[in-house]
């Protein structure tokens, strides 16, 4: 591909971003030209169920920090420096504040494949090779409730949610990987969201 570049990166760099994600991969005997492919920014839609308007603060493990002054929304994020922390908050409810973890993105294995190991470094040091999910939910429960009633509402209202959400995602993840028993893992990951959920029977 043309004449060759060299890229330095700072050791400390590299070691601190991409350590843990080339312990999970392998690569050898690769040659060509690296290029980041999934870029250092994604957009995060925060979701409040039941609530608008809620003001929610997003922060990384590093500096990074990001706000969203009305939810629901989206808000662009800088990757790399995960866990990511969520927390909202909104009069008449409790603050509520929820951690994401990032995966590593599925396009960077192309780039890993395409560019060799030096492609996949550069992208872990940069940020580009991991994600944050797409959308991340935050329940925000009244401070009071009218009623015994009402509140029972809330939580079966929530746990519903966090178990159509769970089965849907591993169905998705399942099916992707070709895996087996798709329907059963499905059913499995929402009993296990059921009954992360108290206040509610499963």
């Amino acid at each position: 591909m043309g004449g060759k570049s060299v890229m330095v990166v700072s050791k400390e760099t590299v070691m601190s971003k991409s350590t843990r994600l080339l312990s999970i991969v392998a690569v050898a005997g690769l040659s060509g030209c690296g290029s980041v492919v999934s870029g250092t920014t994604q957009p995060v839609f925060v979701e409040t169920p039941k609530v608008s308007g809620a003001i929610c603060k997003l922060s990384d493990s590093k500096s990074g920090r990001w706000s969203l002054d009305f939810s629901p929304g989206t808000v662009t994020v800088q990757k790399g420096d995960g866990p990511m922390t969520v927390a909202c908050e909104k009069g008449g409810h409790e603050p509520t504040a929820v951690t994401v973890e990032e995966t590593i993105a599925g396009v960077t294995f192309g780039n890993i494949l395409i560019g060799g190991g030096i492609g996949f470094i550069v992208d872990a040091a940069s940020g580009a090779a991991q994600r944050y999910p797409d959308k991340v939910v935050v329940w925000l429960k009244p401070e009071s409730f009218p009623d015994a009633l009402a509140e029972q509402g809330w939580h079966k209202d929530k746990r519903d949610f966090e178990m159509a959400a769970a089965a849907a995602e591993t169905l998705k993840a399942c099916q992707q990987a070709n895996g087996e028993h798709c329907e059963a893992k499905a059913k499995e990951a929402a009993a296990l969201a059921c009954k992360a959920n108290r206040g509610t029977a499963c």
